[in-house]
């Protein structure tokens, strides 16, 4: 199976909808008094939340999960990121994820990411993070 078989993007609607988030996979980003919120109903329970900055110039991640899927709500800037399969290292998806796209990143996939400006972002999964699920990977940027 192809990385890209692992690994899907959705976005997040800019307009409010509190509707939006009664339905699965469904979600907005709003605006009030210059501040800015993410909401987000992905239709299965949030065992781990993260909240993330990338700094400009900076990687994170590099590293797999053995059981846990990874969701990533880009809340600003843009992150650029590699995926690929630890069998399979030559065949790499190179993404750039913008505010308010949703990364989906199944389990045992090596996730890097690289902020070319400032950005945050909200992580989370339905599994608990465990130290021992965590597998370094050298991603090469």
């Amino acid at each position: 199976m192809a990385v890209k078989d692992r690994v899907s993007v959705s976005r997040v609607s800019t307009d409010r909808d509190p509707a939006a988030l009664e339905k699965s996979g469904v979600g907005y980003l709003a605006w009030k008094n210059d501040a800015l919120a993410a909401l987000f109903h992905n239709g299965e329970p949030m065992v781990f939340i993260a909240y993330l900055e990338f700094r400009n110039g900076v990687t994170r991640g590099n590293h797999w999960h053995r059981r846990q899927t990874q969701r990533m709500l880009v809340v600003s800037g843009a992150l650029s990121c590699k995926l690929l399969l630890p069998d399979a290292p030559d065949d790499v998806l190179e993404l750039t994820l913008t505010q308010g796209e949703v990364l989906y990143c199944d389990a045992g996939v090596v996730h890097s990411y690289h902020a070319a400006q400032s950005a945050t972002a909200i992580e989370y999964s339905a599994e608990p993070y465990e130290v021992d699920d965590m597998v370094p990977y050298d991603v090469q940027w």
